[in-house]
């Protein structure tokens, strides 16, 4: 089964309920030409934000551009405040 998510791009479930990959986000973001805005948990440690920061740099097209938010109770007092 697959499942779509708009402007005929069909991504197929990857069998698991705790996250997908980000080759599918960085794949998805190509394709609908959307900057992608990603949440890293705050407990990764130095190596998986390095290798992550690597893994959009090699892979996401050049014209879009790369958002990282790192400790996610910013948005909370964000969102707090309005």
């Amino acid at each position: 089964m697959e499942r779509g998510v708009g402007f005929g791009i069909d991504i197929p479930p990857l069998g698991k309920t705790d996250g997908g990959a980000w080759e599918y986000v960085i794949e998805l973001c190509n394709l609908t030409g959307m900057d992608p805005w990603i949440n890293v948990p705050v407990s990764a440690d130095t190596e998986y934000v390095t290798e992550l920061a690597k893994l959009f740099r090699d892979n996401l097209g050049s014209s879009l551009h790369f958002y990282v938010i790192i400790k996610p109770y910013l948005w909370k007092c964000f969102l707090n405040s309005m």
